[in-house]
C-alpha cells in the first residue's frame, strides 16, 4: 500500500484509469485510492520523480545503515533482525544493483525516496503492474 499522503501530493483521481467508474458509482474520487493506475505511465514517473527530487534531503552517507536498539524495559542492546533489517539489506542490495548499471525495481514510493537519499540522480524509467522501475 502507497503511503496516500505524499501521492495525493503528486497526482490525482483524475489522472486515473478508473477515474470515470469511481465517478459513475459514487465512490470517493478526492482522494488518490488503492485502485489508482495512471493514464499516461511516463507523466506519472516524471511527477514522482520531479517531486521527490525536490523534498527529498540526501544523505551525506553512502549506504543505508541499522543502528541497534536498547530495549529499556529490560536493559538489553539487540540487533535488529527483523523486518527492519531485510527492508535495509534491500535498500542496500538496489544501490548496490543501480550504481553497477543495472535496473532495480521497488513497490512503494517511499522505497523509492529512500533511495534518492543515497542516489539522487534516481530516475524513473517505468510503473508497470504496481513495480517501479528505477536506474541512474
Amino acid at each position: 500500500m502507497e503511503n496516500f499522503k505524499e501521492l495525493n501530493n503528486i497526482t490525482n483521481c483524475k489522472e486515473c484509469f478508473w477515474y470515470t467508474r469511481c465517478k459513475q458509482y459514487g465512490e470517493n474520487i478526492n482522494k488518490v485510492c488503492n485502485d489508482f493506475d495512471p493514464l499516461d505511465v511516463d507523466t506519472y514517473c516524471a511527477n514522482i520523480e520531479s517531486y521527490l527530487k525536490e523534498h527529498n534531503k540526501p544523505s551525506n552517507k553512502h549506504r543505508m545503515t541499522i543502528r541497534a536498539i536498547k530495549d529499556t524495559t529490560h536493559g538489553i542492546t539487540y540487533d535488529c533482525d527483523s523486518l527492519n533489517n531485510y527492508y535495509v539489506q534491500m535498500i542496500n542490495d538496489d544501490i548496490k544493483v543501480l550504481k553497477g548499471g543495472g535496473t532495480a525495481y521497488v513497490f512503494k514510493i517511499s522505497q523509492i525516496k529512500d533511495l534518492m537519499r543515497y542516489l539522487p540522480d534516481l530516475h524513473i524509467e517505468t510503473f508497470d503492474e504496481g513495480i517501479y522501475y528505477l536506474s541512474l
